[in-house]
């Protein structure tokens, strides 16, 4: 027999339901957040502003984009993570923010398995290898020649614990050969290091790349990805280069608080498949040398769960933290 206590708990939950059900049908009735994780005017910030207008477009209500720079995207995702979970907070989550943070970032306020749930993926961007030009010319001789001479080749980076950073270890460790880390402030820094040749490789974006490629400053000598860059269409992948076995892409998608009513992250799924397959997206994608994405939630969070476990292993292997 149901007690009245049991009665009441059955009545608050069938009221919950009804105003979750309610809620998803009518969403968006309001104006939504999107979280940027960087600050204003950067190439993530520009990529996320291009998804939001056309998503903006197709749900019928204005996104407004809040930029919570600082702590390698831990202070937006942390913010994102306390939100309300009703669909009108979203996180612009990119594979450095988000997963590369999480798996190196000590004691967070956050999980990004437990708080999060995964909408789309809608961009993904190769990263290139730049070489300075008194290194050899192909993958194959630049490999062996730092076989030949362990420590004399350094790779720069934007900072400690960055994507540029991590990228290079792991490229030393498939590789097989004993590289020094050198970091720098800033990524256009690095640059003008590698083309003095105080550092001898890079890892950055082809579009970055490509005007110093161009003006014969530096070389490309592979591309991290699953296929050739459109911008760099000679530069063979690493696989193709005989290194299958490493990838490394910058990529950003739109994850909502968990709790959010799945008729809402299918709502918002639906949208981001139809941004990106938008022509005016498509164009400004190609500008940045990025493709749009669109997959599924169960995708999207797939590729999250594999990108944690690669680089938080790489950095428990190389006992790399930031506090």
């Amino acid at each position: 027999m149901m007690t009245t206590g049991m009665r009441a708990a059955s009545l608050a939950m069938a009221v919950l339901l009804t105003a979750t059900i309610a809620n998803a049908q009518t969403y968006p009735n309001r104006p939504i957040t999107l979280v940027m994780p960087v600050a204003a005017g950067g190439p993530n910030d520009t990529a996320g502003r291009v998804v939001a207008q056309r998503l903006s477009q197709i749900l019928g209500q204005s996104i407004v984009i809040e930029n919570r720079a600082g702590a390698g995207g831990t202070i937006a995702n942390a913010a994102a993570a306390r939100a309300t979970p009703d669909g009108y907070t979203l996180l612009f989550a990119t594979a450095g923010t988000y997963v590369q943070s999480a798996a190196l970032y000590k004691n967070l306020s956050y999980d990004i398995d437990r708080d999060f749930i995964a909408v789309s993926q809608v961009l993904v961007q190769p990263l290139v290898m730049s070489t300075s030009l008194g290194t050899p010319a192909n993958l194959k001789d630049f490999v062996a020649y730092g076989k030949a001479n362990p420590g004399k080749l350094n790779y720069g980076s934007a900072g400690h614990a960055t994507s540029g950073h991590l990228t290079g270890l792991l490229f030393s460790k498939v590789a097989g050969i004993d590289a020094v880390h050198v970091p720098f402030r800033a990524a256009s820094a690095v640059s003008t290091a590698l083309m003095q040749n105080e550092v001898q490789y890079f890892f950055d974006t082809a579009f970055t790349a490509k005007p110093h490629v161009d003006a014969g400053r530096l070389r490309v000598l592979g591309v991290a990805g699953d296929r050739r860059s459109n911008a760099l269409p000679d530069v063979p992948t690493f696989s193709e280069a005989g290194y299958p076995g490493f990838t490394a892409q910058t990529w950003a998608g739109i994850v909502v608080p968990a709790g959010t009513p799945r008729a809402i992250v299918d709502r918002l799924h639906a949208a981001s498949k139809e941004t990106v397959a938008a022509k005016e997206v498509q164009a400004a994608f190609a500008k940045f040398d990025t493709r749009g994405v669109g997959n599924s939630p169960a995708e999207f969070s797939a590729l999250i769960a594999e990108e944690f476990k690669k680089w938080k292993n790489l950095a428990a292997e190389f006992n790399i933290t930031v506090e």
